[in-house]
């Protein structure tokens, strides 16, 4: 019962940043005989404002956002490039979660309770279930795990297979491959891969203004409430001013609350394939960069933590060296850093 409402009340939200204006239309006319003059004249300019707003930016984005994912749902395999933070993995799981069922689901990396994807599966050694969603991401380090052992001839030719022929194996089932750039791509996935995303940025929008700002308050009370349990674990005594500050913006970060009267706006560009056999991509010269919305909710519905190698850092956690404390340690890591050493030995060697 408890999720039936939970799903209710998103798909409610939703409708309403679709249709914002409308809905405050009928709020208005709903009111229109208790407001004086004054609060007339507010509320109708008020409406004007959103009604631009949504007419000259919201509906052409959502619009791109259909084109867009008439495009994705044609497709059995596409990849997704960007650099950090420009919504790569975030857009992926979107389109996992819109179109495919949990239990659908692979990944190659962690996450817990989903189907593991590995590359049994890429040299069509093990089968994947009908119509699977798979998410490859960080796909040049996949790749590079066997690329260069010779007894892997054979299956880096199978890779070719497994994209072409995705659809006739698994049915209409999606692919995506996920990394930051097109060059950390090999040929084999250039000549199978030819749909491919190359994501600008991704940044929060609002829909209507009067809900955003109503909710942005709300946000500072649940972050506020959030992060007064987090401190609780910390022993204030144990830390100084300037450490206690530190820490409470440190944690204040990592509290994350979405404002539901929002947008994810996206920008990117679309490649078109080169060549023959689709060796590498380019993205038209006259092309402008295009944009589409999500509302924040579909976004972020049943999305996880993108620092997905967070755990498997293999630097060791040492003792935290400062410039400045020690001219020796100082002329030490300037040395190494820069390879002043050489200058040095020079210099000397042309004062004798």
């Amino acid at each position: 019962m408890k999720d039936k409402i939970k799903y209710i009340g998103r798909k409610l939200i939703y409708v309403y940043n679709i249709v914002y204006p409308v809905i405050n239309t009928l709020i208005f006319l709903l009111m229109y005989e208790k407001l004086d003059n004054t609060s007339l004249i507010i509320f109708v300019i008020y409406l004007v404002i959103e009604y631009w707003i949504w007419i000259k930016r919201q509906i052409p984005y959502m619009r791109m956002l259909y084109d867009f994912l008439a495009k994705v749902t044609d497709k059995s395999v596409l990849a997704i490039y960007g650099g950090v933070g420009s919504g790569k993995t975030t857009l992926a799981t979107y389109l996992m979660n819109k179109y495919y069922p949990k239990e659908s689901h692979y990944y190659n990396f962690k996450v817990d309770g989903a189907k593991i994807f590995n590359h049994q599966h890429l040299f069509l050694k093990e089968k994947l279930i009908e119509k699977p969603c798979v998410l490859i991401d960080e796909a040049g380090g996949f790749y590079d795990s066997f690329k260069y052992d010779k007894k892997y001839n054979a299956e880096r030719k199978e890779i070719i297979t497994f994209n072409k022929y995705f659809r006739q194996f698994y049915g209409d089932g999606l692919c995506i491959y996920v990394d930051q750039a097109e060059s950390n791509l090999n040929t084999a996935l250039y000549r199978s891969i030819y749909f491919v995303v190359q994501l600008d940025s991704i940044r929060t929008t609002m829909s209507s203004p009067v809900m955003y700002m109503f909710y942005k308050l709300i946000q500072s009370v649940i972050r506020e409430y959030r992060l007064s349990k987090v401190m609780k674990q910390y022993k204030r005594k144990d830390f100084s001013k300037a450490q206690w500050r530190s820490l409470l913006r440190s944690e204040s970060k990592r509290i994350k609350v979405i404002n539901i009267f929002s947008f994810q706006e996206f920008s990117y560009f679309t490649f078109s394939v080169v060549g023959d056999y689709g060796n590498h991509y380019s993205i038209n010269k006259d092309e402008q960069l295009s944009k589409f919305i999500i509302p924040s909710l579909e976004v972020f519905n049943n999305s996880f933590n993108t620092r997905i190698f967070k755990d498997y850092n293999p630097a060791v956690d040492k003792e935290k060296l400062y410039w400045g404390t020690d001219l020796e340690l100082d002329k030490r890591f300037m040395s190494t850093n820069f390879n002043l050493l050489y200058n040095e030995i020079k210099g000397s060697v042309e004062n004798e």
